[in-house]
């Protein structure tokens, strides 16, 4: 039997990752971080195979596209995902232009996050 694959999430609102992380946890190993600082330290120290970055991460010296940025520094492959509550397609265009992977709008379907997920994951071979 393999391992699970592992998901980093990093978001900052403790409801959110409750819920997120028990949708999740069936299928795979959910690894949280609570701040950008927090999120680049565990990405670092862990390899998870999937990145979901809350935007807004309460700290503007270390948000979620600062932390992403930080990562793809020492690993320019990793797959990361925005997750935002705002749906404005000018945010998903700059998110993109900015270097995630995708963009989930919250609050999201939860079969939309499953598909999302093994979708990039088989597609990258991971």
């Amino acid at each position: 039997m393999t391992a699970p694959k592992t998901i980093l999430l990093v978001e900052d609102d403790e409801i959110s990752c409750v819920i997120t992380s028990r949708l999740l946890s069936r299928e795979y190993q959910v690894l949280i971080a609570h701040n950008g600082h927090d999120g680049l330290y565990t990405y670092q120290h862990c390899a998870p195979d999937l990145v979901l970055m809350d935007i807004n991460l309460g700290d503007p010296n270390m948000d979620g596209v600062r932390t992403m940025q930080e990562i793809r520094t020492g690993n320019p492959n990793a797959l990361i995902f925005a997750l935002t509550a705002l749906d404005s397609n000018r945010e998903k265009e700059a998110l993109d232009v900015a270097g995630f992977d995708g963009v989930l709008t919250k609050p999201y379907e939860v079969s939309e996050l499953r598909d999302t997920l093994r979708s990039h994951l088989s597609k990258k071979g991971r």
